[in-house]
């Protein structure tokens, strides 16, 4: 029983917290920073699971940057991201505030063709996830972004 309630515990905090954080990119139009991720996204995926968050000192333990209109780049810690196109909708215009995912178990899964719930109360449908070569992309970033136009 107490397992199961730290458990239910864990998914409401991470329900609330992992991404209705602040993002860390104030700015969601920096064509710049958009083409980075879009140069060093792979292959997309299926889906991707988020653990709980832990404490942590660093702001990057799973948060978010509204890149574009419809694109969101989800960190996992520093070292993993994950580029997710939106499909087009009125519902999505807010997501600059805060959205939720679903929790399973302490877990929060972004699937394709899933949604996230925007504050409005729509429903963003998600078209795809591709993960990001973060250290590709990190050296662009440090280059000045010269590589990105190439």
């Amino acid at each position: 029983m107490k397992t199961s309630l730290i458990a239910l515990s864990a998914a409401a905090l991470f329900a609330c917290g992992l991404l209705a954080a602040p993002a860390h990119a104030s700015d969601p139009d920096d064509p710049a920073r958009l083409a980075l991720a879009i140069k060093h996204a792979g292959e997309p995926v299926d889906h991707v699971t988020f653990f709980p968050r832990k404490r942590s000192r660093s702001a990057f333990s799973n948060s978010w940057e509204l890149l574009g209109e419809r694109e969101i780049l989800f960190w996992q810690g520093r070292e993993k991201a994950w580029l997710v196109d939106l499909r087009p909708s009125a519902s999505c215009r807010t997501l600059d505030k805060q959205f939720r995912i679903a929790t399973s178990g302490g877990f929060a899964d972004l699937k394709a063709n899933g949604y996230l719930h925007s504050p409005n109360g729509g429903i963003c449908r998600i078209d795809r996830i591709r993960p990001v070569n973060v250290e590709a992309m990190r050296a662009d970033e440090a280059a000045g972004g010269e590589l990105a136009k190439s």
